[in-house]
């Protein structure tokens, strides 16, 4: 037989083969898992950041969300696709910005946009929130622009169209851009309910403050027409008169400020879902804080310092904040047993002291004021604010020399305080010391030339002093033809009543005090009215003099 050329083919039975493709089909796998997924272009790996700065609440929060992505980002465990780890991203992201670790939070949002296939508006508004929070305006004005397309797109609500619109509208007033801005509130404008247009109207007129001050009014009030008592309403209308000269409405709505108890402010859905992910007493300080001091919405400040407290009934600054916010809202008792509750927890807090102070003085309590601020100011020889009350309560009890120590310590401090400043300045002309008086003066209007009251004092510094070399009257008269008379009817007539009393001219001071008397007595101002008729009775007798020497 010759020889058969042929391999060998050697034959196996079916149940052999089955097994050796099962055998490969596991080696397929088992290599498999070592190719993981190339990430898109772009795409940031995020590190795990420090969180030593938050409480253990929010740390144990942001340790188990980080560590979750910090596994899926590399494709341990069971790989995601990319439209999940997309999602993954967002929810760590919108943790990030949450607690404000704002450069973590950016790169969680990029990445979420990257990998997602069809990415909600939401991403793109956080990340412009994000990104403005960091400074980088032009693009976080680029995607709010894109998150405001993709809302139209995907049937968003009307509160999320507004909260797009409006701070697109922020950002762009940031970069000047006044016109895109103003553009943008108006758009808002058209989205919203009634009740959102308060805060759009506030938005376009504070656009016209530099422009046109006039039609920034026309805005202002109607934002004020729904929030009579809204702190950022009043301040923007202080300021807007300001600029046209009108001191009289000015120095209303400054007062108004200064008694308002809530602000006109942006309902923003997608920042209320964010604020769902902390429940730390840390979280709602800062929340507190921010209404308190930022926005001057006090009622919201107040229920989150109680959030606060429920959480953490140990910390005095949060039963010091709480008492600061009922005395805005001028629940004096509840006030007064947060104060205490904050020096029973920290028995040398100068600030509680001092508060408990101010309400004593506001009880009548002169001397027990007198003594719990002298307490404060002892503990707390930095605090300047501390230093300003002494001193007004020092001042109220006729005690100028000693009023005049407090206040000069706040201006060594902080040179430019404005109030320690005119309280200084209040102190020298109480004591009679007109020269150092008129000195001061000066190089306080140098740094606020248009504020009135200080404008007064000069005239009265400058035309008051005993010794007529110390006079100024042409200086003081001068300075008197620049003050709007609407501004302050009473106390402008009073000063030109002293203008021409040390001219000698008696006669039009007596004409101008009169003015005073009449314009104090219409405003109901019982501050003024004793102090303007002695010197109604002193120029009387002065003319009686001029004329007997005659």
């Amino acid at each position: 037989m010759a020889h058969d050329l042929r391999l060998q083919v050697r034959t196996y039975s079916k149940p052999y083969l089955c097994l050796a493709t099962l055998g490969l089909g596991i080696l397929a796998l088992i290599t498999g898992c070592d190719t993981k997924p190339d990430m898109p272009n772009g795409v940031q790996l995020i590190e795990k950041p420090a969180f030593g700065n938050l409480d253990p609440t929010a740390q144990k929060t942001l340790t188990t969300l980080t560590q979750k992505l910090l596994q899926s980002q590399t494709f341990e465990g069971t790989p995601l696709t990319f439209p999940e780890l997309a999602k993954q991203y967002a929810n760590v992201g919108d943790a990030f910005q949450s607690y404000g670790i704002i450069d973590q939070a950016i790169i969680c949002y990029r990445n979420a946009i990257i990998l997602g296939d069809a990415t909600p508006a939401p991403w793109h508004y956080h990340l412009a929130q994000s990104l403005r929070k960091n400074g980088d305006l032009a693009t976080a004005v680029a995607h709010y622009k894109i998150a405001r397309k993709l809302l139209n797109e995907q049937n968003g609500t009307d509160k999320q169209k507004l909260a797009t619109l409006f701070h697109l509208g922020e950002c762009q007033l940031e970069l000047t851009l006044d016109e895109d801005a103003r553009a943008s509130f108006q758009a808002a404008l058209t989205v919203g309910t009634n009740i959102d247009d308060a805060v759009c109207h506030l938005a376009i007129g504070q656009t016209y403050l530099q422009s046109d001050p006039g039609e920034a009014i026309n805005h202002l009030l109607k934002a004020l027409e729904s929030s009579p008592q809204a702190t950022n309403v009043h301040y923007s209308l202080m300021m807007a008169y300001r600029k046209v000269k009108n001191m009289r409405q000015a120095k209303y709505h400054q007062e108004q400020f200064k008694k308002g108890r809530d602000v006109v402010k942006l309902e923003d859905p997608f920042q209320a879902q964010l604020e769902k992910t902390k429940y730390t007493a840390r979280s709602f300080r800062i929340r507190g804080d921010n209404n308190l001091f930022k926005h001057g919405n006090v009622t919201a400040a107040r229920d989150n310092y109680l959030n606060a407290i429920e959480l953490d009934p140990t910390d005095p600054s949060l039963q010091l904040n709480l008492g600061v916010a009922y005395l805005r809202l001028r629940e004096n008792d509840n006030a007064k047993q947060c104060f205490l509750k904050a020096l029973e927890l920290a028995p040398t807090n100068s600030l509680a002291l001092a508060n408990l102070g101010i309400l004593a003085q506001a009880a009548g309590n002169a001397d027990e004021a007198l003594e719990l601020l002298s307490q404060a100011a002892k503990l707390g020889p930095s605090n300047h604010i501390v230093a300003m009350k002494y001193g007004d309560a020092l001042f109220e009890k006729n005690l100028p020399e000693q009023a005049l120590q407090q206040y000069l310590l706040v201006i060594q401090r902080e040179p430019a305080n404005q109030e320690g400043l005119t309280s200084v300045a209040k102190c020298y002309l109480q004591l009679g010391q007109f020269a150092r008086a008129q000195t001061h003066l000066e190089s306080t209007l140098a740094l606020y030339e248009d504020d009135v009251p200080l404008q007064l004092m000069a005239i009265l510094a400058m035309s008051a002093a005993a010794d007529e070399t110390q006079r100024n009257p042409q200086q003081a008269r001068l300075l008197l033809e620049n003050i709007d008379s609407n501004s302050f009817p009473a106390e402008h007539a009073a000063a030109g009543a002293m203008v021409a009393a040390a001219a000698g001219n008696y006669d039009k001071a007596i004409a101008y005090q009169n003015q005073a008397i009449k314009q104090a007595t219409n405003q109901q101002r019982s501050d003024l009215l004793p102090q303007l008729q002695v010197n109604l009775m002193r120029y009387q007798q002065q003319m009686l003099v001029t004329a007997n020497q005659r």
